[in-house]
C-alpha cells in the first residue's frame, strides 16, 4: 500500500517518470521489501543499504554525473539500525578545578575555574536546585532558578536531556550549546603527530618519488580499534548533512515500533 501511494502520488499525480524514495524498515524486512516493490513496480530500481558507505558511494557518483533526475522509480531500503548506527557520544567538556596562587593559600575559597565549562560561552554548567518567584516592575510574576555549579557526580557518565534522578547534562544551562560530541578512535592522537607524517609526504611529493610516497603511506601506524568507539557515521546523519532535497518521499514501515522505542529511551534519559 505504501509503495502504491508513493507511485500514485509522484508518478500519476505529479507525472514523474522517476523519483527517489527513502524507505526505512526493521532489519528483518530489508529482504522482503525489494520483492514487494518489484511486484508492484517491475521497472523500479531498488537499493538495499546495509552501511552508510554504500549510500555515500551512490550519492557521490550521482553528484559527479551532474545530479541527473531519476528516470525510473528508485527506492533505497534502509533498516532502522543502519540509520541510527553512529560513533560513540562522549562529553565535549571535562571537570576543571583551578586555583590562583592566592586561593591556594586559603582552603575556604572555591577555585576561580570550577566545573564543566562550556566550549562555546565559557560558563560553568549549572544544576537547578529550585525556583523562586519574583515580581518585575510591571507586577508580572516570573520564576528565577536557584543553581549551583554541577559536580562530577551529578554530571555522570551518560547524556541526559531530562531526568528525575539526576539533573540534565546534555546542553549548557547558559547558552544551550551541546556539552557532548561524537568521537571515534583516530590514527594520530595529536595534530603534531600528523604534521610529522605530512612533512614526509610533502618531501616525497616534491621529489616526485611515487615509490617513497607509497612506502610512507604503507608504514603509517595502525588506527586503533577500541570497544564501543566505532569508526562510522550514521546514515541519517549523512542524509541530513549532504542529501538535502535528494529524496522525493520517505516511507517508514512499522513506525509505531520506532515511536515506542523513542518513548522508552526518553524515559531512560
Amino acid at each position: 500500500m505504501m509503495t502504491a501511494i508513493a507511485d500514485g502520488l509522484l508518478g500519476a499525480l505529479k507525472s514523474k517518470s522517476g523519483y527517489h524514495i527513502c524507505l526505512m524498515c526493521p532489519p528483518s524486512l530489508t529482504k522482503k521489501w525489494p520483492d514487494e516493490i518489484r511486484e508492484l513496480i517491475p521497472h523500479a530500481s531498488v537499493h538495499v543499504i546495509n552501511n552508510t558507505s554504500q549510500l555515500i558511494q551512490y550519492h557521490a557518483e550521482w553528484v559527479k554525473q551532474g545530479k541527473p533526475k531519476p528516470t525510473v522509480p528508485t527506492f533505497f531500503v534502509i533498516s532502522f539500525t543502519t540509520m541510527r548506527g553512529d560513533a560513540r557520544t562522549v562529553p565535549a567538556v571535562e571537570f576543571r578545578s583551578q586555583y590562583t596562587s592566592k586561593q591556594k593559600l586559603s582552603e575556604d575559597n572555591l577555585a576561580y575555574r570550577y566545573g564543566f565549562h562550556c566550549n562555546h560561552c565559557g560558563q560553568p554548567h549549572q544544576t537547578i536546585e529550585s525556583y523562586s518567584t519574583e515580581i518585575d516592575e510591571n507586577g508580572n510574576e516570573f520564576d528565577v532558578p536557584e543553581t549551583h555549579t554541577m559536580t562530577p557526580s551529578e554530571f555522570g557518565e551518560t547524556r541526559r536531556i531530562s531526568s528525575s534522578s539526576k539533573p540534565a547534562n546534555a546542553f549548557c544551562s547558559h547558552c544551550g550549546e551541546s556539552l557532548w560530541t561524537k568521537k571515534v578512535a583516530t590514527r594520530y592522537h595529536h595534530f603534531s603527530e600528523w604534521v610529522k607524517h605530512e612533512s614526509k609526504l610533502t618531501h616525497a611529493i616534491h621529489q616526485k618519488n611515487s615509490s617513497l610516497f607509497k612506502h610512507i603511506q604503507s608504514t603509517q601506524i595502525e588506527a586503533p580499534k577500541l570497544v564501543a568507539m566505532p569508526r562510522r557515521v550514521a546514515t541519517i546523519e549523512y542524509i541530513r548533512r549532504k542529501m538535502k532535497n535528494f529524496f522525493d518521499m520517505a516511507i517508514v514501515d512499522e513506525v509505531h515500533e520506532r515511536v515506542r522505542c523513542c518513548l522508552i529511551n526518553s524515559r531512560k534519559l
